[in-house]
């Protein structure tokens, strides 16, 4: 039976960073889901790495920062999917470690889908 982790969603709700909309990039660890929305994100772009594989570099607010790392970090040793309108950017990564960054790198297959994530998490896209 799937759940949705409420803290994190809660405290983003407190703060003004869930969009009405509930367009976003998707963590789900364990049937555990989280929503990664425009309001929680400064800025976001499409880059490519030295081996040409796309990503989105997405830089967060405080707010989100601490609760994407709350959610991660409380399932530590599951597997993280992400995804965006329901195609997987990535799958079956295992959370180790502690996460605590105000920015992350999501990778992607290919850079359509990249350039999707992005949108979804463009400020500019929502004017």
């Amino acid at each position: 039976m799937k759940s949705l982790f409420f803290l994190p969603l809660f405290v983003l709700v407190a703060s003004g960073c869930v969009s009405a909309t509930s367009e976003g990039v998707l963590f789900n660890i364990d049937d555990k889901d989280y929503l990664l929305t425009r309001e929680c994100v400064e800025n976001s772009m499409v880059m490519r790495d030295q081996g040409q594989r796309s990503y989105v570099h997405v830089a967060l607010n405080d707010v989100c920062a601490k609760s994407l790392a709350d959610f991660l970090n409380s399932h530590r040793g599951g597997l993280l999917s992400v995804s965006v309108n329901g195609r997987d950017l990535s799958r079956s990564l295992p959370i180790m470690g502690e996460f605590q960054a105000s920015s992350l790198r999501i990778a992607s297959p290919d850079e359509e889908l990249a350039n999707e994530a992005q949108r979804v998490l463009s400020l500019r896209s929502s004017r």
